[in-house]
């Protein structure tokens, strides 16, 4: 069973940014957006299986602040919930560019994520 998962996801910057959601239900924007990613520019996440609980979560070698450990824990718990994974999981993500710098590092690093949790997934994706 793999225990360990290395991804990279890369740093993009919008070019037309949407405005706003299409509704309340849903994450659909109201308007189309055009975005270059940005190949130097990369977030690597290392993902490994804990054999007990909690979950651990580190950004550029530091726990984060409480905000996004929340937005990371929920977005865990959202794979388990939705029965994709089980158990717990250390998330360790390294942002090779400053992070909160305006180049969606946060949205790199959920993509790498996510990327990694599929490699754990029960079903594929």
């Amino acid at each position: 069973m793999m225990r360990r998962v290395v991804t990279r996801a890369f740093a993009n910057i919008a070019l037309c940014k949407y405005w706003g959601k299409k509704s309340d239900k849903g994450n659909l924007p109201a308007t189309p957006s055009i975005s270059l990613a940005l190949d130097k520019l990369c977030t690597e996440t290392t993902v490994i299986r804990l054999s007990k609980p909690p979950h651990r979560i580190k950004i550029n070698g530091k726990r984060p602040d409480p905000i996004s450990e929340a937005r990371i824990f929920e977005y865990l718990e959202f794979w388990k919930k939705s029965k994709l994974i089980s158990g717990f999981y250390s998330v360790d993500t390294v942002n090779h560019f400053p992070t909160r710098s305006g180049l969606a590092s946060s949205s790199s690093g959920f993509a790498a994520l996510a990327l990694a949790l599929s490699v754990f997934s029960k079903n594929k994706i």
